[in-house]
């Protein structure tokens, strides 16, 4: 596994970091990495081919899959980092150690469909999830908008969750929230909160 491909697992990375602590970052990641399985332990759904109202419904039927102590929510990520977080012998999503309001897990309490999803990412989609979701790096959403990870995230935590201002579609989850860290000194949601992985750019 390259370092380049690695540094795609977390999307909001610390860039503010220096860049010796990023290389042993990225050497705690390759570590953690050759351990995984190359067999997700999740797998993706092709969802491009979705409608809007597929997609809506599809998050109407998942709503009832869930406990009533529980909400809906959605992280987007890249292709590669999907299969990373997938994979059998992955803690889940990582938390970032800087980045947005200060750090922690970035969801989404927009679903596609109220992203201006269209069949393939057409429509408004892109341009909206860039606006909502990345601001001024809106550039960067078709690369980061490939998988949609379906979350049931508890009440209390979606309650403590953090805000970013002009972005009501963001909600950031506290490292403290989700746990003991891992040895990898990163704290993560767990892989068992995802409870459906949609692949938007496959039919």
């Amino acid at each position: 596994v390259s370092r380049q491909a690695l540094a795609s697992v977390s999307i909001a990375w610390p860039w503010r970091e220096t860049g010796e602590s990023i290389v042993r970052e990225l050497d705690a990641a390759t570590s953690a990495m050759s351990s995984l399985s190359v067999d997700p332990a999740i797998d993706m759904e092709g969802a491009g081919r979705f409608t809007a109202e597929e997609f809506a419904n599809t998050c109407v039927a998942l709503k009832k899959q869930i406990m009533q102590i529980e909400e809906l929510a959605c992280h987007f990520t890249t292709l590669e980092s999907a299969k990373f977080i997938l994979a059998k012998g992955s803690h889940g999503l990582r938390a970032s150690k800087g980045g947005q309001a200060g750090g922690g897990l970035s969801i989404c309490v927009k679903m596609p469909h109220e992203l201006g999803w269209d069949r393939r990412r057409g429509g408004n989609f892109l341009k909206n999830v860039g606006k909502e979701l990345w601001g001024e790096k809106a550039a960067q959403a078709p690369a980061g908008t490939q998988v949609c990870l379906m979350l049931r995230i508890r009440e209390n935590i979606m309650k403590g969750s953090k805000t970013v201002p002009g972005r009501p579609a963001i909600r950031i989850i506290e490292a403290d929230d989700l746990g003991d860290a891992m040895p990898d000194g990163h704290s993560y949601l767990s892989q068992s909160r995802i409870i459906k992985a949609y692949n938007l750019m496959q039919d």
